[in-house]
């Protein structure tokens, strides 16, 4: 990540394209499980007390091997928060670790201003997002790094710094269960950092038993402790409580059978026999039912430990039922756009998009010819069916900023964040959702915008529906332009846009077939005298 560094051009021309049904719920469940497989393996093995070094050194291995990305790396923040410290870089291609890289704020203040401001930073297209793309010569470009996500590395309130994911050579979109695992690998970066506090004010604590209570503590996923000879729970996490709707002091000292916490008894016994005869499960599916009376498919981990030398579960489980449902989304717009090309794709696009976000509005504008402060619609569906097509300035309007910083989300209030549009507050517009259309080159040919009457409350999935087909729109868009561009060229005279000869003898074939019976018709040629010397000189 030096300033001496060449740039290598390169283009990526890597469109979405759709699983096979049912693949894609297959595709998450094997996520998930090597995620907790891999948060598992790390509780089991110590490597938390090592030395920070070592541990940084193994994290950033684990999370390389378990994500398959090609550079995982961990960063320190110094100096009040102006510079970045390389504490570990592993990449996988050459299975190396670097570390002393150091980047500041003066030279990439948009990066440092999303690290102070958001706790992760997930973005798709590196090379063109506002926050990330000041790294493009120094960095990205070099490295040939295409996507990036980072999760921010918390410590008593304050950010430590950052544990960053990059692609080479492939652009990615993360799914919600890898943003989730990666904030767990931060949380982990930030257990090492005080254990290693720990180790020198309390040589004596017994580290074991503090690193899962730290565990417990910190964990997204819920996590419970069962006593094996008999299946009472013994400690479940603030998760827990959270998610499933029972305060602790329900759970403890029951079973979860007594509480029916499983939706579908068969399950358990399943999963019970397995955890013993194996000495514990990866990635089983189950049903829970909630203290609400919903009920929620969850994935499961367990593995034996030892409580106060008793013999015990420990498990991890994550809710996957918003991530099947978001999945499947993407597989129906996917499949519903797979075989269309052209103006049908742009209109089965909007279509499905309104339907799967419940949204009111979804249109395809492309920028005018003839007046590029303008947008044009090429495809417009609302509630009530396809709309007219329209046209609209874009000074002043979420379109603009749309095009100048890259996919924008305004979950409220759009209409008063946009008061010289008119149209937002007419309309009743309260969400606002839009993703630039690009060209290989990176210029802007357009945009995809979803609008809501309603504020919005996933604004990250309709943010992650958009990054996704906003890339196959783009490459719809400019394969339909190369195409009008060859009609032109093949009907057309280049020099001077006039209609070549073959076209031209066939329009005169169609007007005389076309003709009146016993009309005339004329041809008028012109010549140019000396017309061989302009020829010679201009072309």
């Amino acid at each position: 990540m030096n300033e001496s560094m060449q740039i290598v051009p390169i283009r990526s021309t890597e469109l979405v394209t759709p699983p096979a049904e049912g693949a894609q719920y297959a595709a998450v469940a094997e996520r998930v499980r090597r995620q907790q497989a891999a948060l598992l393996d790390i509780m089991k093995s110590g490597v938390l007390a090592q030395e920070l070094t070592s541990v940084f050194e193994r994290l950033t291995e684990i999370t390389s091997s378990t994500l398959g990305v090609a550079r995982a790396s961990i960063w320190r923040l110094s100096n009040g928060g102006k510079e970045l410290e390389l504490a570990d870089l592993f990449t996988s291609a050459d299975q190396v670790h670097v570390t002393g890289l150091r980047l500041h704020a003066t030279r990439y203040p948009a990066y440092f201003q999303a690290l102070h401001s958001n706790r992760a930073i997930n973005v798709t297209d590196a090379q063109r997002d506002p926050r990330t793309r000041e790294l493009n010569n120094d960095y990205l470009q070099p490295l040939r790094i295409f996507s990036m996500l980072d999760a921010a590395v918390w410590r008593e309130g304050e950010n430590y710094g950052v544990i960053c994911i990059e692609t080479v050579d492939q652009r990615r979109a993360w799914t919600m269960d890898e943003q989730q695992f990666v904030g767990s690998i931060a949380d982990l970066v930030m257990l090492a950092i005080e254990n290693d506090a720990l180790r020198t004010v309390q040589s004596r604590l017994t580290y074991s038993e503090e690193r899962i209570s730290q565990l417990f503590r910190l964990s997204a996923d819920w996590m419970a402790i069962t006593r094996m000879k008999d299946g009472v729970v013994l400690e479940v996490n603030a998760s827990f409580e959270s998610q499933s709707g029972y305060r602790a002091d329900e759970v403890i000292g029951r079973t979860t059978r007594d509480i029916g916490l499983w939706a579908i008894p068969e399950q358990r016994e399943n999963w019970l026999a397995r955890t013993q005869a194996d000495g514990g499960t990866r990635g089983v599916e189950a049903e829970f039912r909630l203290k609400s009376g919903d009920v929620r498919t969850f994935q499961i981990s367990t593995e034996h430990i030892s409580v106060d030398g008793e013999a015990c579960f420990i498990s991890l489980c994550r809710d996957i039922a918003d991530s099947k449902r978001h999945e499947r989304m993407v597989f129906d717009i996917a499949q519903g756009v797979a075989a269309a090309t052209g103006e049908t794709f742009f209109r089965s696009l909007v279509e499905r998009l309104l339907q799967a976000l419940d949204a009111d509005m979804a249109f395809v504008g492309v920028l005018a010819e003839d007046d590029p402060t303008q947008i044009r619609t090429i495809a417009v569906q609302q509630r009530g069916g396809a709309g007219e097509s329209f046209a609209y300035d874009l000074d002043g309007s979420p379109c603009e900023q749309i095009l100048g910083a890259g996919v924008c989300a305004y979950p409220s209030g759009v209409a008063k964040l946009f008061p010289r549009d008119k149209s937002l507050a007419d309309q009743g517009v309260q969400g606002y959702v839009g993703a630039p259309l690009l060209d290989s080159a990176g210029c802007a040919m357009g945009l995809i915008a979803v609008l809501f009457k309603r504020p919005l409350e996933d604004g990250e999935l309709a943010v992650q529906l958009l990054r996704i087909f906003a890339a196959r729109a783009s490459a719809e868009l400019e394969r339909r332009d190369q195409l009008a561009q060859l009609e032109f060229r093949a009907t057309h005279d280049q020099l001077t846009g006039l209609l070549n000869r073959a076209t031209l003898e066939k329009e005169i074939d169609a007007s005389i077939q076309q003709g009146v019976e016993g009309a005339h018709h004329a041809l008028l040629l012109m010549d140019l005298d000396r017309f061989k010397e302009v020829n010679d000189t201009l072309g």
